[in-house]
């Protein structure tokens, strides 16, 4: 999670094997909305480096350097980091 204000408003990136889903959502006063998604699993055991670039109302998100999503959104500013599991 980054951009993180409280429990009810931060940008969130899930990646869910089981449910065949890799996704980046925004949750604002409790409510969320999809953002980006696909449907790329991950190998069990294997290592990745996610990496988040924020900046401004543009977000990247990379795994092992590569560009998976790219979004523009400007609902949240600015905020912390945070581990969803």
């Amino acid at each position: 999670m980054f951009r993180y204000q409280d429990g009810d408003n931060y940008y969130r990136f899930s990646w869910a094997r089981q449910r065949d889903y890799r996704r980046l959502v925004e949750c604002e006063n409790g409510v969320f909305t999809s953002l980006a998604e696909d449907s790329v699993w991950y190998v069990p055991g294997e290592s990745y480096d996610v990496e988040v670039i924020a900046e401004g109302s543009d977000q990247e998100l990379l795994i092992d350097g590569s560009l998976v999503f790219s979004v523009t959104d400007e609902r949240l500013s600015d905020g912390t980091i945070a581990l969803h599991s």
